[in-house]
């Protein structure tokens, strides 16, 4: 959000139903749901998520220079991310105070944005929260470029970037040009479930030391799967600049 933006406050829920409507300049305190295409949202803060839906029926949701901050309280913001789930571009966001940055299912670029102060609670192996600043269970046409992830070292941090095949299969990804900082492992790549990943490409990412100079607790990255046009290639640690090799799967 460009500095001195004079913001037009709005308190509760805002729904948008409306195709090709325009918020611009909003400070809204609630969730901000989008239930219509061709939504933009610019220039504002939001105290509160961005919620596009599961079924990819909002297409072309632009967010751009958006602050969205969380309740800085995990156990009080429901499991839900900052932002999802489908058919949404964030350019330029700064995403604080969230157990979780990005949920992503279908269609969603996450570029040139900065996902911090991810909060946690309890412990991860007994009820606690399990948290990542992007996690996707599976899904297709993402991009994720040119962000700051940094997930902290809380042992609830699964990863920066989390791409768990779970759900469903990955197709058409690519992640370029990102800092990676935090987690068990900074990347889960892909694999981490039964249907694995295609077309799916990490191409000049920095693997951060901010935490440790392996990035993660456990190592830079893990659950990468080779062939099936899927690529990893130019990604370095900041530490050393030496090239992170490629992950097991």
């Amino acid at each position: 959000m460009p500095e001195g933006t004079m913001l037009q406050p709005y308190d509760g829920p805002f729904r948008v139903t409306t195709a090709g409507t325009v918020i611009d300049g909003y400070e809204i305190n609630g969730t901000l749901t989008i239930s219509a295409s061709d939504v933009t949202i610019k220039n504002s803060r939001i105290t509160g998520r961005i919620d596009t839906g599961d079924s990819n029926g909002n297409p072309r949701t632009m967010i751009q220079r958006v602050e969205i901050i969380g309740p800085y309280d995990s156990a009080a913001d429901g499991g839900f991310a900052a932002v999802g789930y489908t058919g949404f571009t964030c350019d330029g966001c700064n995403v604080r105070g969230w157990g979780k940055g990005f949920a992503l299912v279908e269609d969603a670029v996450v570029k040139n944005s900065w996902v911090h102060d991810i909060v946690v609670h309890g412990d991860p192996a007994n009820g606690g929260s399990h948290n990542e600043t992007i996690i996707s269970l599976g899904g297709s046409n993402f991009q994720i470029l040119n962000n700051r992830l940094d997930a902290g070292d809380a042992p609830n941090v699964s990863a920066s970037l989390a791409l768990y095949s779970q759900l469903a299969p990955f197709n058409n990804v690519l992640v370029q040009g990102n800092l990676f900082d935090g987690g068990g492992y900074c990347v889960y790549a892909g694999l981490a479930g039964s249907y694995g990943a295609s077309n799916t490409k990490f191409i000049d990412n920095t693997f951060g030391n901010k935490y440790s100079s392996k990035c993660g607790g456990y190592g830079p990255a893990i659950a990468f799967q080779t062939g099936n046009g899927n690529a990893w290639t130019g990604n370095v640690f900041q530490s050393s600049g030496r090239a992170v090799r490629t992950p097991s799967g």
